[in-house]
Order: structure tokens, then C-alpha cells, then sequence
């Protein structure tokens, strides 16, 4: 009868070892919550779809305070936008409608692929690759009174910040940041164009419009 050699019966430990190890990491993840098998593919859990996502990306102040953004493909009202980004909480964080005060901002917005609605083939084109929207609603509104926009979710509201005023050939407030399409929009095209919302095509330059609810 042959003998194992020394170095066969490591050989045959190590096969067995890593081929339990390997089960034993495939079985796990079946046993976990949901929430952890997210955690586990560097994704997060969403409660209000109960599924896992994508992490969302991440913009950092430089007062340190973070902001975290989601695209929502539904094409609803901004008032039922408003209301649902307010019944959304992220790592403890409540949630609300995009509220944009900076350049920085803008332009991290645009740059993010997971929210961007436009890529390149390769042929260096542009194609749409991520559904049906065109827009995606804004926190701004000016329904209070008509021609003066205001930020009117989340903590800007703490602070009553009003940043245009007028239509397209209005101004800033305070040298406050705003990216309406250039000597277009604002409009109140259709009277009750209340509510701010951006574009989703670069070729747009991801600028913002007013629309009705």
C-alpha cells in the first residue's frame, strides 16, 4: 500500500481547508439579513424598495458636511417627489429634494456616474443609457410668490434662501448660485411653471428649467 508523502498530506489539508473555507463563505451571506448581504457587496439597502443599491455618491463641503444624492427613475409630480424624498432616510440622514448652492456642486452632480443619463459608446458618441427620464425635479420652487425662487427643502430652508428673482432676464440674490438655461429659463411658459427642475443631457449643460407640478 503507497504512503502519503509529508508534503501530499499538507497538499490534501490545504485543498480541503480552502475548498471548506471557500463553502463556508458562499453559504453565509444566505443566512445573513438583507441588509448585511448589501454591506457585504459594498452596496446599501434601500427599506422603501427592500433591496440592495448601488452606494450613493458623495459630496463633501468644505465645512465637512456631506451630501449624499440618488436618482429616482419614476417619472411622478414634484410634488409627490418632494414627499417621497422626504419619507427617505440615508445613514440616519433625512432625506429631500436636491437643493444645488455652489458650482462645485453642479459640476459634481454632472460628473456622477450614477446619476447621469448620458454615457459614450465606443465610437466616442454620446447615447442615453440609463432610462426614460430627460429631468429630474429640483427643491425650488417659486409658488409662494411668482418670480422670486427660493430653496424650499431640506436645511436651506433654515436659512429662507431666495436666489433668483424675475424670469430669464432676472437676477441672482446675494450672488447666489443658480444654472437656469441661458436667456431661456426661468419662463412660466405654462402659467404655474412653479417648480425647478435639471436637465439630464449634457448636451444641455444639465441646466435647469421651470415646470408645473
Amino acid at each position: 500500500m503507497n504512503r502519503l508523502t509529508r508534503d501530499q498530506i499538507i497538499t490534501i489539508i490545504g485543498i480541503f481547508v480552502a475548498t471548506f473555507t471557500a463553502v463556508i463563505v458562499a453559504l453565509i451571506p444566505a443566512f445573513l439579513p438583507t441588509q448585511w448581504k448589501c454591506f457585504l457587496r459594498n452596496r446599501y439597502y434601500d427599506q422603501e424598495y427592500q433591496e440592495c443599491k448601488p452606494k450613493l455618491p458623495v459630496f463633501q463641503e468644505n465645512n465637512g458636511c456631506k451630501h449624499y444624492y440618488e436618482l429616482v427613475e419614476e417619472d411622478i409630480s414634484w410634488t409627490e417627489a418632494n414627499s417621497r424624498a422626504n419619507n427617505k432616510n440615508h445613514r440616519g440622514i433625512p432625506g429631500h429634494l436636491v437643493t444645488i448652492i455652489s458650482q462645485e456642486e453642479q459640476e459634481f452632480i454632472e460628473n456622477s456616474q450614477n446619476l447621469r443619463q448620458l454615457d459614450k459608446n465606443n465610437n466616442g458618441e454620446e447615447v442615453f443609457v440609463r432610462g426614460k427620464l430627460k429631468s429630474a425635479w429640483i427643491g425650488a420652487s417659486d409658488a409662494r410668490n411668482e418670480g422670486i425662487w427660493q430653496w424650499v427643502v431640506g436645511p436651506e430652508t433654515e436659512n429662507g434662501i431666495t436666489f433668483w428673482i424675475g424670469k430669464s432676464d432676472g437676477e441672482p440674490i446675494n450672488n447666489e448660485y443658480s444654472n437656469w438655461r441661458d436667456n431661456i429659463q426661468p419662463d412660466n411658459g405654462r402659467e404655474g411653471e412653479d417648480y425647478g427642475h435639471i436637465s439630464l443631457y449634457s448636451q444641455e449643460g444639465f441646466k435647469w428649467n421651470d415646470n408645473d407640478v
